[in-house]
């Protein structure tokens, strides 16, 4: 019998508004809900962030300096048990505060800017589209059975470290940075084979280990939902 859990890393703003706060969500097909397993849970996240491995930095290394390292950032626990449809899931049934280690490096990019980690449970089997027996009048058309088994986690604010300038003068996540993610991700799954996607149409959690796999592409993703607010407005013209 296993637990599904949610694990949303809450990084602290300067600011220290909440709706400043930067929120990942990461889906666990745990063993239960015990504080034995959610505390290993909770330092496998925490190490994510903190812990360099085999790579030279570590990864709060190149989070913006809007993300205090000097105010707890939190790791939040929900049980999906029943809620695997989307529906609230309740308060957090367990709650970690840790310390973001590291100051940030380079020049801060907008806080909205991110790189965007793509990992996918087992696709051996499961086509792309299907057509939906039941269309019209149900909508929609197609199912997309592949894509419930994809997710995607967005890591951010970033700055200026991450990048590289290609061929043509554009910035991208550099071939430097995106090796660091190579091992941060291989220490990250060698602890959490019970790491999945979340496919809220199919109610289930996808095992990602052994038979998914990580990417990340060569272009930044903007969360607009990041970006800070205006604080005031300059009169341009007359």
């Amino acid at each position: 019998m296993t637990t599904p859990l949610l694990a949303v890393v809450q990084l602290t703003n300067k600011s220290g508004l909440p709706e400043d706060r930067v929120d990942t969500d990461f889906a666990f097909l745990a063993a239960d809900a015990t504080s034995g397993t959610t505390d290993g849970i909770a330092s496998s996240l925490i190490n994510f962030y903190n812990e360099a491995g085999a790579a030279a930095n570590n990864l709060m290394h190149y989070i913006g300096p809007s993300i205090s390292r000097t105010a707890e950032s939190k790791v939040n626990f929900y049980d999906l048990s029943g809620h695997l449809d989307g529906t609230p899931h309740g308060s957090p049934i367990a709650v970690y505060s840790w310390t973001p280690d590291g100051a940030a490096s380079g020049v801060s990019f907008p806080t909205e800017c991110a790189v965007a980690l793509s990992f996918h449970g087992d696709l051996t089997g499961i086509v792309e589209t299907s057509p939906n027996p039941a269309y019209p009048p149900d909508l929609p058309k197609f199912f997309r059975p592949a894509a419930r088994r994809r997710g995607r986690v967005f890591i951010g604010p970033i700055t200026s470290s991450c990048g590289a300038e290609d061929a043509n003068g554009s910035q991208r996540p550099g071939g430097t940075f995106v090796a660091q993610l190579a091992t941060w991700i291989a220490a990250f799954m060698d602890e959490r084979a019970d790491f999945a996607v979340w496919s809220r149409v199919d109610e289930a959690l996808y095992l990602v280990n052994p038979d998914g796999g990580w990417s990340v592409d060569n272009a930044y993703d903007t969360i607009r939902k990041r970006g800070p607010a205006g604080s005031s407005r300059t009169l341009l013209w007359p």
